[in-house]
């Protein structure tokens, strides 16, 4: 049998034509997938523009898979997947740079990632931001989770505000090179506020940056903010970050002081006990708690309750010595309060025998 003629493919444009896309050969593409780095070791990030110049080897159903792109960053083209190429610039969501040079450390679909965790999920959203912007290896103890707190409340803010995504990513990076100017590699505790960045100096580069992006005019300005969101993350700023600025700006600078202190207590040895040997007999107390009953009035039952101590025990204490003046301040109560009744009771006597003679 003769051999199968091989097909020849068909042409460039109508295999891009047939794949879609509206791709043409030396058309302008963008990159719109994530940051990708290549084999030749260049680093393509989105939002990156080239020229489509060719096509990359078939495969067996005749389709393409991977094309040469110039890009405008690089010197040599690149073979890139067509699959991660478009014609349209990539949506903000998906860029790490702006036209404004402002450099995105969160994109928007990462902000949308923390906000996805839920509004409750603060350590979740915590280890998410330290995994996205490797805090762990930047930072040491103490300074890693304060920096991861101001960025995980100011996005929380941004969300409370209804921003959108882009726009989080956006305050983030503002936010962001606020802490960059604050840091200084020289610093030491003895270096005095005024030799660093000071707060007019950060506030008035914030105040820059967020007017680049309040206005439609790229490149060199964009339309992210409007002016009542603009307002609203000022006066955050200023209550926050710029209020205590003195504070954030040491806390970035140094680690945290950790002092231990150790301490050896001392423990007393007891005492030996005394010998009993020793000890002569004491004859027990007289009973403290007795009480004087309510109802009896006789002096017969107060001579029962206070016999005569220095009869029975000998010498008294203090304590005994106050509970008998006691006992007889009560006796002598009783019998004036005896006093009163019989006199009252012989009263009224002699008025009920005054009555009954005026009756007869």
């Amino acid at each position: 049998m003769p051999p199968k003629k091989q097909e020849e493919p068909p042409p460039p444009e109508e295999l891009l034509a047939k794949h879609g896309g509206g791709f043409t050969l030396g058309g302008e593409v963008h990159w719109v997938h994530f940051t990708k780095q290549l084999e030749s070791g260049v680093e393509i990030k989105p939002g990156m523009t080239g020229t489509l110049e060719a096509l990359g080897e078939l495969t067996d159903e005749l389709t393409i898979d991977l094309v040469t792109v110039k890009f405008e960053a690089f010197e040599d083209s690149q073979l890139v997947p067509l699959s991660s190429l478009s014609i349209d610039p990539p949506p903000l969501d998906m860029l790490d740079a702006l036209s404004t040079d402002l450099k995105l450390p969160l994109r928007g679909v990462d902000v949308e990632k923390i906000w996805a965790l839920g509004e409750n999920s603060w350590d979740k959203q915590s280890d998410l931001i330290m995994q996205l912007l490797g805090l762990k290896e930047r930072y040491g103890t103490g300074r890693r989770e304060i920096i991861c707190d101001f960025y995980l409340y100011n996005l929380v803010h941004a969300k409370s505000l209804c921003l959108t995504t882009t726009q989080g990513a956006v305050f983030h990076a503002i936010m962001d090179e606020m802490l960059t100017m604050m840091r200084n590699a020289a610093a030491t505790p003895e270096m005095r506020p005024e030799d660093m960045c000071t707060a007019e100096q950060c506030f008035n580069r914030f105040q820059q940056l967020i007017l680049a992006h309040a206005r439609q005019d790229p490149p060199s300005r964009l339309g992210i903010f409007r002016d009542s969101e603009v307002r609203m993350l000022t006066d955050f700023a200023s209550v926050t970050l710029f209020k205590h600025y003195l504070l954030y700006q040491y806390c970035i600078n140094f680690d945290r002081e950790i002092e231990t202190l150790r301490f050896n207590a001392h423990l007393e040895r007891p005492s030996a006990p005394p010998d009993l040997s020793l000890g002569s007999f004491k004859k027990p107390a007289v009973d403290r708690q007795k009480q004087v009953p309510e109802n009896g009035h006789t002096d017969r039952e107060l001579n029962q309750e206070a016999p005569d101590y220095e009869e029975e025990i000998g010498e008294l204490t203090e304590e005994d010595q106050i509970q008998q003046l006691v006992l007889e301040k009560l006796r002598e109560t009783e019998e004036k309060l005896q006093a009163r009744l019989e006199q009252r009771e012989a009263d009224f006597m002699q008025r009920l025998e005054a009555q009954g003679g005026k009756k007869k």
